[in-house]
């Protein structure tokens, strides 16, 4: 099997869809669904259009995406 390891890309939010789901715009062009694990969910709830972030992208499915979400002792 090959190597699944998701890789990082950031992004730009371009629409929120609904709590915890945002499409990303990549900067090559593309656009993707991007999700927040239920646990961080708390931690977004400041995040709107326009804002950076940072996405974590399965190479087995490059339209959607899990968005890391940084702790306030981790920035």
């Amino acid at each position: 099997m090959p190597d699944t390891n998701p890789f990082r890309l950031g992004g730009v939010i371009v629409c929120v869809k609904e709590p915890g789901v945002y499409v990303l715009a990549l900067p090559n062009g593309h656009n993707l669904l991007g999700y927040v694990i239920r646990r961080d969910r708390g931690l977004t709830s400041d995040l709107g259009v326009g804002d950076r972030v940072e996405v974590e992208v399965s190479p087995c499915d490059l339209s959607k995406g899990r968005l890391r979400v940084k702790k306030e002792e981790e920035q």
